[in-house]
């Protein structure tokens, strides 16, 4: 199984807002497959509320990441996402990047990604 994380998942994992249950299956993925967009190290990284800490501690969680490239395939998919659904750019961005690397979408917005063909999107909230 491989997984890529939407940001979401990321601020609320750095926020500690899962339950020591949901935390606990959140770790045992994030040892199986870390991997994120850039687009979501772009966002988290560059969100301008960080204090020095939170923005230290961020880098540090992220430097364990496999931080997946818009390469050709993942451009080619973003534009397909964008001309076909109702989609922001940095959600294509995330989504493509799951779809290009055959991973599972962990999110919070599983009823915007829901819609996206070749996309397995999961909330970790949610799972039994």
């Amino acid at each position: 199984m491989s997984y890529v994380f939407d940001t979401n998942i990321l601020v609320y994992y750095l926020n500690g807002s899962f339950s020591p249950e949901e935390q606990e299956t959140l770790d045992r993925m994030f040892k199986v497959s870390f991997q994120i967009s850039v687009m979501s190290k772009l966002e988290l990284l560059g969100w301008k509320g960080h204090t020095a800490d939170s923005l230290s501690r961020a880098g540090l969680f992220l430097a364990d990441a496999l931080i997946v490239p818009v390469d050709a395939a993942v451009a080619d998919r973003v534009i397909y996402l964008l001309r076909h659904y109702a989609i922001t750019l940095p959600d294509a961005i995330i989504a493509a990047t799951a779809i290009e690397t055959h991973s599972t979408l962990v999110t919070r917005n599983t009823a915007d990604f829901g819609k996206i063909l070749h996309l397995e999107p999961i909330d970790p909230f949610k799972r039994g």
